[in-house]
């Protein structure tokens, strides 16, 4: 598998215990992070590749621009940044699979720290203007798995926040701590 370097948010701990809590309804199905991915970034077992915690992705670059994804991120001006969550949505993934992910409210703070990585990437699917920024739960080829799943967590869902004050810069899969 070719390697990637991905800027993700870290989220601080009460903020990944409020998720953990609230996909705690869900311990009898094996989540799974990792999306189905196409030639050359394909996983052989995803489950054991989802080792990154749950986060929203900025950007990435491949492998082969290490230092200018270093640099970048070294450039980047970070303060405490609080988001919505609102909603559990299922969207159209990679290799005929869906993604079942949070949504949230983009705030004027987050577009900035996009903003910021994006001018140095010009990585289009990043494009703060058009990208869907989202947390993913769970990828799966089942569709109706994860409007079942889906269900299960919205019967009492209430809306809630994260936060983060740190973004990481991972080589994945496996999740391998750069910066």
């Amino acid at each position: 598998m070719k390697k990637r370097l991905t800027c993700i948010t870290i989220f601080d701990e009460t903020s990944l215990d409020k998720i953990k809590n609230v996909l705690s309804v869900l311990d009898n199905y094996s989540l799974c992070k990792v999306p189905y991915l196409k030639e050359p970034y394909t996983v052989e077992n995803r489950e054991d590749a989802d080792t990154l915690p749950y986060h929203f992705t900025i950007s990435y670059w491949d492998e082969e621009n290490k230092e200018e994804a270093i640099n970048a991120f070294n450039t980047i001006n970070m303060k405490r940044i609080e988001i919505l969550v609102e909603d559990v949505k299922i969207k159209q993934g990679n290799d005929n699979s869906f993604n079942m992910y949070f949504s949230f409210k983009t705030t004027d703070n987050l577009k900035e720290i996009q903003s910021q990585i994006y001018e140095i990437t010009k990585n289009e699917k990043f494009n703060p203007s058009t990208y869907l920024s989202h947390i993913s739960i769970h990828s799966d080829k089942d569709y109706d798995k994860l409007d079942k799943m889906r269900n299960m967590i919205l019967e009492n869902f209430e809306p809630f926040t994260v936060a983060f004050d740190k973004l990481g810069l991972f080589e994945i899969y496996p999740a391998k701590k750069v910066l």
